[in-house]
């Protein structure tokens, strides 16, 4: 593993991809250790309290300091989160930073929401939408006037 403290962010890397069977949507939600006898003789040990638990305390924690969610980096050989220092260090404007902050927060929306949210027409927010799903901040679910959206934390 290793960690990399940069003055916007921490990055942290682990070799091996992910557990075969996880996917990033199920981070959070499953546990699959890559060693089930290490991963019990650890949790006998009281070094692991709960399997699974870390990525929900991660999210939780981030939430609580009003910073953006964990961002995850998964390939076939290696697994990095990034943990960033606030919001702008996303790289982000004003206004992107405040729709993805309240769709991260609200774990969604549709346009019509957004731009209720945000006090714009529901075009703008729709020009929104549009930069930030082709950065893959976020994703659509669903067509047309229904859409709604969702963040993805650059994870797709």
């Amino acid at each position: 593993m290793f960690v990399r403290v940069h003055p916007d962010r921490v990055e942290i890397a682990n070799p091996g991809g992910l557990a075969p069977g996880l996917t990033v949507k199920d981070l959070g939600t499953r546990a699959v250790p890559r060693n089930r006898l290490i991963a019990d003789l650890f949790y006998r040990m009281g070094y692991v309290e709960r399997l699974g638990s870390g990525i929900h305390r991660m999210r939780q924690s981030m939430a609580q300091a009003q910073l953006p969610p964990p961002v995850f980096h998964p390939t076939e050989d290696a697994f990095r989160i990034t943990l960033y220092a606030s919001w702008q260090a996303l790289g982000l404007s004003p206004q992107e930073v405040k729709a993805c902050r309240w769709l991260s927060s609200h774990g969604g929306g549709t346009a019509a929401d957004l731009a209720s949210h945000l006090k714009v027409s529901r075009d703008t927010a729709l020009r929104l939408i549009t930069r930030l799903v082709t950065r893959g901040w976020i994703e659509p679910t669903g067509k047309g006037r229904a859409a709604a959206y969702a963040w993805t934390g650059g994870s797709r």
